[in-house]
């Protein structure tokens, strides 16, 4: 075969018939790969090579690169199925909103006053949502001193030894 007509599998590593193989349709990508070693985006069903895959960290949705979006009030890249109309995380604006409807988040506060996120006010409560993968939780917490008082909405996630960090959040 003339090296023309071939491509090399960006998986793989085998070389095939171009007309055979796939192309990735990531922004930019010049990748081919045999039929079956692609990933599919689970918006569109595009094609892209596995290391170009974008994974959604609140819903775990594999995407395209380009088809992710931002949070507006977080500037967390999440899957656009993961936003409401207004272009902010779902689940956070709900918490935000109705935080009598979330779970209490007893470990989230022990790890604020901890961590004297406040500085000098004390977190009061925080409230819950995860999310459907269950990396992450949308919180909101209230923290108070003589007069002083604050909202926080916080995306946060659990690393593998169990520490919190902070994803993403929004001061009200």
């Amino acid at each position: 075969m003339a090296p023309k007509e071939t491509k090399r599998c960006a998986v793989t590593g085998q070389h095939a018939l171009r007309e055979r193989m796939i192309k990735s349709e990531a922004e930019g990508s010049t990748r081919y790969m045999l039929p079956g070693k692609e990933s599919r985006s689970v918006l569109s069903s595009k094609a892209m090579a596995p290391d170009e895959v974008f994974v959604c960290p609140w819903l775990g949705d594999r995407l395209l690169p380009q088809e992710r979006d931002v949070c507006r009030i977080t500037g967390l890249h999440v899957s656009p199925r993961a936003l409401n109309r207004a272009g902010e995380l779902a689940a956070l604006r709900q918490v935000l909103d109705a935080p009598s409807q979330a779970e209490d988040a007893p470990d989230v506060l022990s790890w604020l006053e901890r961590s004297n996120f406040f500085l000098l006010l004390k977190p009061m409560w925080a409230r819950a949502i995860w999310s459907p993968n269950k990396k992450l939780r949308a919180i909101v917490t209230r923290a108070e001193r003589w007069i002083l008082a604050t909202t926080i909405g916080l995306v946060v996630g659990t690393a593998p030894n169990g520490a919190l960090n902070v994803v993403g959040g929004v001061r009200l």
